[in-house]
């Protein structure tokens, strides 16, 4: 059976989705699609654990045996009720969450099945949270320039971790996008420096691109900035108001890993 969808219709109380009625009537249809394939093919059960280092040790592998009630729908371990650190949901604290899991299959004389411990995979890392205490700040570099005055400015962006400055090769690990009202700004691809008309700053068209002759978006792509060159960008001064506050934002996130 293919999986069915409830229709939740197009506004509040409209009378355009399901009566409670059907949808209940497919909710249960796919609860009972879910049992006969637990049934058949066995129930994959999975463990998350929180570590901070990105190697977890065989000190916190699962060393003893569990239980797993089918009709409870529960997995206890009679050593250790907190199942040695182990649990069935994502752990909200650490930055490193690592995963075991097992496939089980139902008896038709017993409701209960014992896990030995060597039954279980071996911990993958599913998730990396990153640095707890990571900041950023922006400067500039040249000092503050405003409208009415000559020259230009670098905004830089510095991170640092617990309190110390990353290494300048440690910026490459984040990928940077500066915008204002939420579109990338316009910058000249070698030099780095903001595009702006008459001291308006130049964001990207509906279609994504900047207009013809003021640059590229300034967005790390794999193919523009990925070696964490938009750490810092440059603007003119007639493009910075005398007054309120510079209508740009940087955005920075970890790098996306295959």
């Amino acid at each position: 059976m293919a999986k069915q969808r409830l229709n939740l219709g197009v506004g509040s109380n409209d009378g355009t989705g399901d009566t409670l009625r059907v949808a209940g009537e497919k909710i249960n249809e796919n609860f009972e699609e879910l049992y006969r394939l637990s049934s058949s093919s066995g129930l994959r059960i999975e463990l998350y654990k929180s570590y901070n280092e990105s190697v977890l040790p065989e000190s916190e592998d699962i060393s003893l045996p569990s239980i797993y009630d089918f009709s409870a729908n529960e997995l206890t371990m009679s050593e250790d009720p907190t199942l040695q650190g182990w649990q069935l949901n994502i752990p909200f604290d650490g930055r490193y969450v690592f995963m075991i899991q097992i496939l089980v299959s139902p008896s038709q004389e017993y409701d209960q099945k014992t896990i030995l411990p060597e039954q279980w995979t071996d911990p993958t890392l599913v998730y990396d949270r990153g640095y707890e205490d990571l900041n950023v700040a922006i400067t500039a570099v040249n000092g503050t320039v405003f409208l009415n005055d000559s020259g230009e400015t670098e905004l830089q962006a510095r991170i640092s971790i617990n309190g110390l400055g990353i290494e300048d090769v440690q910026y490459r690990d984040y990928d940077y996008e500066w915008v204002s009202g939420e579109k990338p700004v316009c910058i000249n691809k070698t030099t780095r420096y903001v595009s702006h008309i008459d001291g308006t700053i130049v964001t990207v068209g509906d279609d994504g691109t900047c207009p013809i002759g003021y640059g590229i978006p300034a967005k790390s792509t794999e193919q523009e900035f990925s070696n964490g060159e938009l750490k810092s960008i440059f603007i003119e001064a007639k493009a910075v108001p005398n007054s309120g506050t510079l209508p740009i934002q940087l955005t920075i996130k970890d790098k996306e890993e295959d």
